[in-house]
């Protein structure tokens, strides 16, 4: 499983959520942390010396500001992390190369919103690095509704595609990193399907009554594959994929929804799969996006 966490830090709420449970994930994993806050250059500019002066007296201010902000940044004592504050042309490019400077497995990173426009709401920095990163990417959402139960189960919505078994391939061994359960879901989306225009049935599961039986043996034979596990629950259910998704992980408390990032739709390079990129601006937990 992980050993090594980045997470980015620009020091605000999203930012201390993914931190929170970056520190939950690191203890149960026993992985290292590292925290990391990235500053843009100013770019070269046409000033005089004094001004100059004054520009690099302010630069270095800046960053011992940031790196007092760093210190201040709560980890259990227990958890090894470091912290680094680092200069890129974008805060993307610099989690992303530092992730590999200090050998990350996965990166972590908050939010800043949740609603229809999913690639908009994920925030610009999220976005990126779920499309730049060569590792998994952790994506965590504004916090959830008061009272909401939460880390009862790990979620893993499965297309019978490729990228998604490997999907559930993490997904079983979070959840018994961190003694969860593990719900394997499959959608069933009836606009999808010819039938749902074509035929007077009411629902693809009446125009294919065996469709969801047919659908748990194929996620039992890929269970199988998945190694031991006494806390599984198969789920197959109708309606629109990412909103699907998103109800089940609620209605489960789930601790992450775990995502290919791309599904039976494939996708170009550094493009995320349409039913990720939507399930990103909608769930209400924490969305971990591996590679296909």
């Amino acid at each position: 499983m992980f050993q090594s966490i980045l997470v980015g830090t620009d020091f605000s709420e999203d930012a201390a959520r993914a931190l929170t449970v970056t520190c939950r994930w690191a203890d149960a994993l026993a992985a290292d942390v590292t925290l990391v806050h990235v500053r843009t250059p100013l770019g070269d500019l046409d000033l005089d010396p004094p001004m100059l002066a004054s520009l690099a007296a302010y630069q270095e201010m800046l960053a011992e500001r940031v790196r007092a902000q760093l210190d201040a940044l709560v980890v259990p004592p227990a958890l090894r992390a470091q912290r680094v504050s680092l200069v890129a042309e974008s805060a993307a490019a610099g989690l992303v190369a530092h992730a590999g400077v200090c050998g990350a497995d996965l990166i972590a990173v908050g939010s800043h919103g949740r609603g229809a426009l999913a690639r908009l709401l994920t925030g610009s920095v999220a976005d990126r690095v779920t499309r730049m990163a060569s590792c998994p990417v952790l994506v965590v959402p504004p916090s959830e509704s008061a009272g909401e139960a939460k880390g009862r189960a790990v979620i893993a919505p499965v297309d019978f595609s490729g990228g998604s078994r490997a999907g559930a391939s993490v997904a079983a061994s979070l959840a018994r990193a961190l003694g969860l359960r593990l719900v394997l879901l499959h959608v069933v989306d009836p606009t999808g399907h010819p039938a749902f225009y074509i035929s007077d049935k009411h629902s693809v599961s009446e125009a294919f009554p065996n469709l969801k039986a047919r659908c748990r043996h194929k996620m039992g034979e890929l269970l199988a594959t998945l190694g031991p596990d006494s806390h599984t629950e198969i789920v197959v259910a109708e309606g629109r994929e990412h909103v699907k998704i998103a109800e089940i992980a609620a209605e489960h408390g789930a601790e992450a929804v775990v995502m290919s990032s791309k599904g039976l739709g494939g996708g170009v390079a550094g493009m995320l799969g349409s039913i990720t990129a939507k399930v990103l601006g909608t769930a209400r937990c924490p969305v971990l996006v591996v590679g296909a």
